[in-house]
C-alpha cells in the first residue's frame, strides 16, 4: 500500500495493469486490509478481476475477507482482458 500511495502520478499517467495478492490475514500485519487497496485504486478508476482455476478471469466484487490474486486494470484498458473472461 505504501508503494501505491507514494506513486499516485504513476497511477494517473502511466496507468499500469497491476497483479497482486490480497490476503487480509497477511496485510493485517501492516494495519490495513485488501479492501483498502481496492478502494485506493478505485479512486484512479481501476476495475478488478479475479483468476479462476481454469485460467480465465472473472470480474471481482469484494465480498468480505480477501484471500485472492487480483488483476487491477485501468477502466480504459479493460478491453485487453476481454478474451480472458470466463463465459457466463
Amino acid at each position: 500500500m505504501a508503494i501505491l500511495r507514494a506513486a499516485p502520478r504513476a497511477l494517473e499517467v502511466l496507468r499500469p495493469v497491476i497483479m497482486c495478492e490480497l490476503a487480509d490475514w497477511v496485510l493485517e500485519n501492516w494495519n490495513y486490509r485488501g479492501k483498502d487497496i481496492l478502494s485506493y485504486l478505485q479512486q484512479f478508476n481501476y476495475c478488478f478481476f479475479s483468476f479462476q482455476k481454469n485460467g480465465k478471469l472473472r470480474p471481482f466484487h469484494n465480498q468480505g475477507e480477501l484471500n485472492e490474486n487480483i488483476l487491477a486494470v485501468p477502466s480504459e484498458k479493460s478491453d485487453i482482458v476481454l478474451s480472458f473472461l470466463e463465459a457466463k
